[in-house]
């Protein structure tokens, strides 16, 4: 698995839980970019100035990991924004909500949001990471058929 070529976004209020998160992804993952956000409000931001895919070059899929109990804009609300964002950000990132909730209407309502990629509970393990990141480059390659997971430019 390539993951130089993944972006990973975290997004949590806890600083505490998005050190531990930061410290599980850079085990495995030692080339990519991984940006953090302890605000949905400014991973909004950053996602929508990033708008996607820029023209002709090298870009691969991202994964986005989101606590859902925040203050502000929660994971649902994130999810629900999410999914207004341009077509080019939502087929480059697999966001997925990364929660220690144990109720199981939370994540019954998660399974209905469509822009949701899955459901991971918390701590994130390596393990739980590797998988995550198989359903991302799976997800991108259904998204985006011919692209870059596969080193090649999108157009």
């Amino acid at each position: 698995m390539k993951t130089e070529s993944i972006k990973i976004i975290i997004i949590d209020d806890d600083s505490f839980a998005m050190a531990i998160t930061e410290e599980i992804v850079k085990r495995i993952f030692t080339e990519g970019q991984t940006i953090s956000f302890s605000s949905a409000a400014d991973a909004l931001k950053y996602l929508r100035k990033e708008n996607g895919f820029p023209t002709g070059g090298i870009y691969g899929p991202g994964m986005i990991l989101c606590d859902l109990h925040m203050p502000g804009i929660d994971g649902f609300m994130f999810l629900a924004k999410f999914a207004k964002l341009s077509c080019a950000v939502q087929n480059r990132y697999s966001s997925f909500i990364l929660s220690s909730t144990t109720d199981k209407q939370d994540v019954a309502r998660l399974s209905k949001m469509t822009c949701c990629a899955g459901f991971c509970p918390k701590p994130l393990t390596t393990e739980k990471l590797v998988k995550l990141i198989e359903t991302t480059y799976c997800e991108f390659e259904k998204k985006n058929p011919g692209s870059t997971a596969l080193g090649k430019p999108i157009e």
